[in-house]
């Protein structure tokens, strides 16, 4: 499983602690990056719901009204009750970690 983790680094900006970057919906181009989510395992966990773990590059995401800069992470997602809940970790080892903590059969190798 470790032989195609993609690098979501690549595009990551130096943001101090504690801030954020924030633009609106017309300050950026076209050509900006969005972030790209790539799943690379789930299960279905506790019995009932499914469990992703995935890869994201970095890049601007929806933040109601406005675009968020988010680095690349690895996270662990699932949905329920029509609401998402997970963790989101700059290295593959630790969502991994986390993954395989939640006790259920894998889905996709």
């Amino acid at each position: 499983m470790t032989e195609n983790i993609p690098d979501v680094h690549v595009l990551d900006r130096a943001i101090p602690p504690g801030k954020v970057l924030l633009a609106e919906y017309g300050d950026i181009s076209a050509d900006e990056p969005r972030p790209v989510e790539t799943v690379l395992d789930t299960k279905l966990g506790w019995g009932r719901t499914t469990v992703k773990l995935v890869a994201v590059t970095a890049g601007w995401a929806i933040a109601g009204s406005m675009l968020r800069w988010d680095n690349g992470c690895f996270a662990v997602r699932y949905e329920i009750d029509g609401a998402i809940h997970g963790s989101r970790y700059a290295a593959f080892d630790q969502a991994l970690e986390h993954f395989n903590r939640i006790p259920g059969e894998r889905t996709r190798l």
